[in-house]
C-alpha cells in the first residue's frame, strides 16, 4: 500500500520524473548556458580590472604603503632611541633642577 502510494505520487521522489530523452539534454544545455554566462561575466570583471585575458600572478608585490620586517624593527629601534634620549635629558633637567635649588 505505502509503495503503491509512493509510486503514483510525487512523494517518494527526490528529483522530478523526467519527461523522456528531452529532460537531461534540457538539463545539460542549461547548465552550458549557465558556464558559459559565468565565463562571459568574468571575462568583462577581467577587462574592467584592466587584467584582460592576462593571467595574474599568484602573489602580487608587497605595496609600497606596507613595510617590511627589516624596516618595521629599523623604526622600532629609532623609536626607542627617541624614547632613551628623551628620558635621559628629562633626568637631567629634573637632576640639575633639584640640585641648583638651596635647601
Amino acid at each position: 500500500m505505502v509503495l503503491d502510494f509512493l509510486s503514483t505520487t510525487d512523494a517518494g521522489r527526490l528529483v522530478p520524473a523526467p519527461a523522456g530523452g528531452d529532460a537531461q539534454s534540457e538539463a545539460s544545455e542549461w547548465e552550458l548556458r549557465e558556464r558559459q554566462e559565468r565565463e562571459e561575466e568574468r571575462r568583462r570583471e577581467a577587462e574592467e580590472l584592466g587584467g584582460g585575458d592576462e593571467e595574474q600572478p599568484l602573489f602580487l608585490p608587497t605595496p609600497s604603503l606596507m613595510a617590511s620586517a627589516e624596516e618595521e624593527q629599523a623604526e622600532e629601534t629609532a623609536f626607542r632611541c627617541s624614547f632613551l634620549r628623551l628620558s635621559f635629558v628629562i633626568s637631567m633637567g629634573l637632576f640639575n633642577h633639584t640640585r641648583i635649588q638651596p635647601m
